[in-house]
This record gives C-alpha cells, sequence and structure tokens, in this order.
C-alpha cells in the first residue's frame, strides 16, 4: 500500500522533489486506487446507493461517456439529492491531486464508509447528473457542488467522440490550469505541479521540474516564461488578474493560487475562433534575473471614457447597464433598425450623451457576447471610436494593444516611460479577427516593442 501524504516526508524537500515526480508513475503502476471520500456521514450511504442507481447500467466494455444522456429518468428522491449535494460537496473534489490520481490508473474504486463504487460508475453518474440537468432545472443542493467539475475531468479524459487531436488540445498544460483553477492545494506550487504529470504537451524531459524550494512567485514566473517560450504563443496573459497578487508576481504571471473572479471572454469562441493577431508568433524574450517581460505586438488607442455604472461581483447586485442592455431583447431587436448614433443606445452603455457615431457591427458582436456570459464587466471607449468591454478595470490613459501570438486584444497601463503593467483582456469587435495584422501588412500600422512588468 502506498500513501502519498504518509509515504513521502512532506518536510524533506529534496525527498519530496523526487517522489512527486514519480507519482504518476506510482498510480499507472498500481494495481488498484482507492479514493478516499471519507467516513459515512451526512446521509453518504444513501448518496452512494443513488449513485450506484444512476451510473450502474454504465457497461465500460459497450458504452461511451455520451450515453449518459439516453439513460431513462432515474428517480430520486429528495432526501437523495440533498445528500447527493453534500456527498458532491466534500473536501476531495476540490483537491487540485485528483485529478491525477483518477487519470492515471485503469483500477480505481471510490469508498465512503462502509460502501465502494467502482470509479466508472461513480462518473457515469455525474454524467448522468449533468446531462439530466440540461433538461431540467439542476437539483438545487447540487448547485456548486463539485459534480460539475468532476464530469468536465471524466469528459476531458474518457469523451469517446473526442479525437485525440482534440483530446491533446484539451488536455494541454495551458487549458488544463485554467480549467481547473478552481482546485486547491495546501501548497500553492501543486497548482501546478499536479497537472504536469497528465499534461499532453509535457514530454518526460521537460525543462519545466518541481522543486519545492522554489518561492511561489518563481514557480508561477517560470511556468510563464516556458509555456510562452515553448508554444510561442501570448495567451497565458488572458489568465492574469492585475488586483491583488498574493505572491508579488509581475501583471504578467497569472497567481493560479486564486480561483480566477474572471472568465474567458467571447462566448462565440467555439464558433468564431478570436484571431487578433492572425497568425503571427510571440515575439518575446525574458531579461535574465528580472521580471519583465519583453515582447512585441501593436499598439492601437488609448482609453478615453468608461463607463460610469457600478461594476458588481455579486450576482444579486445590479449588473453593469451595458450588460443588462445588450443582452436584453429590446435591444437586440432595435438594432436591426438602427443605421446611426442613438443617444438612448450611448447612455444604455453608460457613455456620454454626445459622441461619435456607435459602430452597430461593434454593438451586435458584444451583444451576441455577452448575452451567455454571466460575470460584471466594464465598458469603454477609445480616442479612435473603438467599443469594447473588460471583466478588468480600464482607467483613463490605458492603452489598447494587441501583442503578436495573443488571440485577443490587451488593455496595458503605463508605468513609466516606456514600461506598462497589464490590466486585462478586452473584447473589441473591430479588433477581433486579425484586422490590425492586415493593417500592419499595408503599412498604416508598425509593430513596436513593449516592456511589461
Amino acid at each position: 500500500m502506498w500513501i502519498d501524504a504518509i509515504c513521502i516526508d512532506q518536510a524533506n524537500i529534496p525527498e519530496k522533489n523526487q517522489q512527486v515526480q514519480q507519482m504518476r508513475h506510482i498510480y499507472q503502476s498500481a494495481s488498484r486506487v482507492v479514493v478516499w471520500l471519507g467516513p459515512e456521514a451526512e446521509d453518504s450511504n444513501i448518496a452512494m446507493a443513488a449513485i450506484e442507481r444512476m451510473g450502474g447500467s454504465f457497461d465500460s466494455a459497450t458504452m461511451r461517456l455520451e450515453d449518459a444522456c439516453n439513460v431513462p429518468d432515474v428517480v430520486i428522491s429528495d432526501t437523495a439529492w440533498q445528500a447527493l449535494g453534500r456527498l458532491f460537496g466534500r473536501s476531495w473534489y476540490k483537491r487540485s491531486w485528483i485529478l491525477q490520481e483518477v487519470s492515471a490508473s485503469e483500477n480505481v474504486i471510490v469508498v465512503c464508509g462502509p460502501q465502494s463504487v467502482p470509479w466508472t460508475t461513480f462518473y457515469f453518474a455525474a454524467a448522468y447528473i449533468f446531462y439530466r440537468a440540461g433538461r431540467e432545472p439542476c437539483p438545487s443542493p447540487l448547485k456548486d457542488s463539485g459534480y460539475e467539475a468532476l464530469f468536465t475531468l471524466c469528459s476531458l479524459l474518457f469523451n469517446s467522440t473526442m479525437s485525440e487531436d482534440s483530446r491533446r488540445q484539451e488536455t494541454g498544460l495551458l487549458r488544463l490550469l485554467t480549467q481547473f483553477r478552481h482546485c486547491e492545494a495546501t501548497d500553492p506550487r501543486d497548482k501546478v505541479y499536479a497537472l504536469l504529470g497528465m499534461a499532453s504537451d509535457m514530454p518526460d524531459d521537460a525543462d519545466l521540474k518541481r522543486n519545492y524550494a522554489k518561492p511561489v512567485a518563481k514557480v508561477y514566473q517560470d511556468l510563464v516564461e516556458f509555456i510562452v517560450t515553448k508554444d510561442r504563443n501570448l495567451d497565458i496573459l488572458r489568465a492574469c488578474q492585475m488586483s491583488r497578487p498574493e505572491h508579488d508576481l509581475p501583471s504578467w504571471v497569472p497567481d493560479w493560487s486564486r480561483a480566477s473572479s474572471f472568465q474567458v471572454l467571447n462566448s462565440l469562441a467555439s464558433t468564431f475562433p478570436n484571431r487578433a493577431s492572425g497568425d503571427s508568433v510571440a515575439v518575446t524574450h525574458f531579461p535574465e534575473d528580472s521580471s519583465t517581460l519583453v515582447t512585441q505586438g501593436v499598439y492601437v488607442d488609448i482609453v478615453i471614457e468608461i463607463s460610469d455604472s457600478s461594476i458588481s461581483t455579486s450576482d444579486s447586485a445590479p449588473r453593469n447597464s451595458l450588460v443588462d442592455r445588450l443582452t436584453d431583447n429590446s435591444i437586440n431587436k432595435a438594432l436591426n433598425a438602427i443605421e446611426t448614433n442613438s443617444p438612448a443606445i450611448r447612455a444604455a452603455m453608460g457613455m456620454s450623451s454626445e459622441g461619435p457615431p456607435l459602430p452597430i457591427s461593434s454593438i451586435r458582436y458584444l451583444s451576441d457576447s455577452l448575452s451567455s456570459n454571466p460575470r460584471p464587466m466594464s465598458s469603454f471607449w477609445t480616442g479612435t471610436q473603438l467599443l469594447g468591454t473588460t471583466q478588468a478595470s480600464p482607467m483613463y490613459g490605458d492603452i489598447v494593444c494587441v501583442l503578436l501570438g495573443c488571440s485577443v486584444p490587451l488593455i496595458l497601463r503605463p508605468h513609466e516611460d516606456d514600461v506598462y503593467r497589464l490590466v486585462g483582456e478586452a473584447t473589441i469587435a473591430a479588433l477581433m479577427f486579425g484586422g490590425v495584422m492586415k493593417d500592419v501588412e499595408e503599412g498604416r500600422k508598425t509593430v513596436r516593442e513593449f516592456h511589461i512588468v
């Protein structure tokens, strides 16, 4: 028997570095992996029985995960739903290391108190609940519980309709970091280290090694440098939040220890992928012993006006007027008839009553993007009449740029001479599909260097 918390001397850094490096191999070689959810409590016996009923029909040899949508409804009592909510709310579902534990082994059982079920039964039950929630409201005890995260993990690992190329893309390191950012770890380094073993784009001889003697800030900065250099892509900057990092990080380094309050913008991404920088690749370097990212991109414009509507992080508080109005059906209908500037529309966006004509295509694009995005946003206007939204907090004088190798426009804040701090990404309809790079090709704009700290 091997139990990581016991068999690894957590206080011995060299031993921990060496043992953690082997954990995926240990799980892959195990004849059985036991997931321990904890002792029987809070009607967990009822929940485990319900899981057996929902997932017991699953035969991994003949059925696919997505077949859960075709399973006839299973009658579950209110008491059982309450018990399931408590079971899926246990701390196990929030641990970063569970991802590797269940993905590496072919024989996993889930144990809670005296009861156990095969892992296939367990995740098929989660899939059944997920697909059932698509047909009818999700039972309230399950809202904000761990079943959706469990289903997300299983769909990445076991969805038979996903091509191998798609699976490799979906299980790349950056995708995993973003997808499972909500997971928790006692040591913030493990928000990264727990995912290295299951990332499809991390070869065994990769330079990024687990080292618990390294400061958290250095681990997170080295991660960005590794991914940017390897992929020649800057989309990892989309995961940054400028406000109050916990580990004194540069603005271009995501704080993975924090569950992001942002979500990736542009709900249309799966149909119309963002290509703000066209087919360009990142041109970067990282000065030695420095916290500066030196990269290339195109200066677009300066922010001159920001919505004065309140921006709330609470679901119960008033939402930003731009989001409210643009996602209202009456506004969408009105767009079909609007051809010129409208003071009413400007007011709906929190902008001043006077100003240049609104680009209707931009309003329509933002309306479509925001309609399925529940997060409050801030709207802003640039000097050349570009309308944008962001989940960050822009200020007058911030600049909008498109960096080579980044799929979305970014907002930068002047810090000192020719040095900037990253504020966040933005949605600006006119910039999302490579128009800036065409301007570069035709000589209307030029590529310049940016120093970001």
